[in-house]
């Protein structure tokens, strides 16, 4: 708590840590130029200080808020004095001169936040005055917020998460981008990293991704290069992949959802991201976008794509029947596919493709019994109805 009173001090108080910003001089400095105000009113001005100093020691972020205030219009006062008593107190807090009273303001909010005063709960009393302080601070503050609840969100994702969509709404773009600049770094291995965005771990991704999507209008623009750009994290890249077919109106998402989709199931170099890119397109209800691509993804090299692929694809039932024939020319390929094993010894063993192969039948055959209305309980009776269909 001290690191923050300090940082809170140096930013509220230049006042104190310079001199008087009026030109009055301390009695330390060796005069009384410009001081009006008479011994008794500065007597009681220094206590008044004093009390207000108090105030930072008390975990309660209204009465540090308008102690903050309170000292802020003392110090546009003229006839300020700083007594050897509060430069005791203020060596206590150890308080530090700043060439930069803008950063110590960020640098307060920031430490302030983190210590959970103001995240202990969501109150609308306390989040209206945290609220109040980001806009004195301007955009660097909010941003600098936007920060401390995404570095929280994994412990407090449902506080943290309403809180984040209240200032997406307020404060579009600034928390847009800061929320998306935290998406897009990949590690925390570079000097001067910010805190915030060293931190986010795959859960966190995902809570911040469905932040996005949750405002009334998400930034589409900004949200298809977070997804699609192979410069941003893989798990990042996932969360979307995993989350847009969440967002849905009278059960069919957006058609740019779909087409995002698409592009991640057809493009991303990640097997990770395409095979989850082609289990949401199952989950979109978006058909007509839907099937061309999830049909061309049966040629995928990675198994778990073609896995839910053909998962996805018996989710549209009937509506996939112009699948059918490309799954079945799959699963025939598929029993003389082959897979590298590298041996202890450095050498290359050639094997059956073994249980991935087992796990893509398993997933095509249910998915052929809900395309085609059939019960057979064996890929070769598809396969012999097929052919059947061609004579």
């Amino acid at each position: 708590m001290r690191n923050a009173i300090a940082a809170l001090l140096a930013a509220s108080l230049p006042w104190l840590v310079f001199g008087c910003s009026n030109g009055t001089t301390t009695p330390e400095d060796g005069g009384n130029k410009g001081t009006i105000a008479s011994e008794k009113d500065l007597q009681e001005q220094q206590k008044r200080v004093l009390y207000l100093l108090e105030q930072f020691e008390k975990h309660d972020m209204i009465a540090m808020d308008e102690a903050v205030t309170e000292l802020e219009e003392m110090a546009a006062s003229e006839g300020m004095l700083i007594s050897s008593e509060i430069k005791a107190q203020l060596k206590k807090y150890r308080v530090r001169s700043s060439t930069n009273d803008a950063i110590d303001r960020l640098r307060w909010l920031s430490k302030f936040a983190r210590s959970m005063h103001l995240l202990e709960g969501y109150d609308k009393e306390r989040w209206q005055r945290c609220h109040d302080i980001m806009v004195r601070l301007g955009p660097e503050g909010i941003v600098r917020f936007t920060g401390v609840l995404i570095v929280k969100f994994n412990q407090q994702q449902d506080m943290c998460g309403r809180m984040l969509m209240d200032l997406c709404q307020s404060h579009k773009g600034i928390v847009h981008d800061a929320i998306l600049e935290a998406l897009a770094f990949k590690g925390s291995d570079q000097p001067g990293t910010p805190f915030h965005m060293s931190v986010l771990d795959d859960v966190s991704r995902k809570g911040l991704v469905t932040v996005l999507l949750g405002i009334p209008e998400p930034p589409v623009t900004k949200i298809r290069e977070s997804a699609t750009n192979s410069s941003v994290p893989k798990t990042t890249r996932k969360a979307w992949a995993a989350k847009l077919h969440e967002l849905k109106a009278d059960r069919v998402s957006p058609p740019w959802v779909s087409e995002l989709l698409s592009v991640q199931l057809q493009a991303d170099p990640e097997w990770e991201v395409r095979a989850t890119a082609a289990e949401g397109l199952g989950q979109t209800g978006d058909a007509e976008r839907a099937i061309p691509v999830l049909t061309k993804a049966l040629k995928d090299k990675d198994t778990f794509v073609r896995k839910n692929t053909c998962i996805s694809l018996g989710l549209y039932t009937s509506r996939a029947k112009g699948a059918i024939r490309p799954m079945i020319e799959m699963l025939k390929a598929l029993r003389n596919e082959t897979v590298e094993f590298k041996k202890p010894d450095g050498s290359i063993e050639i094997r059956p493709l073994g249980n991935p192969r087992r796990e893509i039948e398993n997933a095509a055959l249910t998915s052929l019994q809900l395309i085609t209305g059939k019960r057979f309980n064996e890929l070769d009776s598809f396969f012999a109805w097929d052919d059947e269909r061609d004579k």
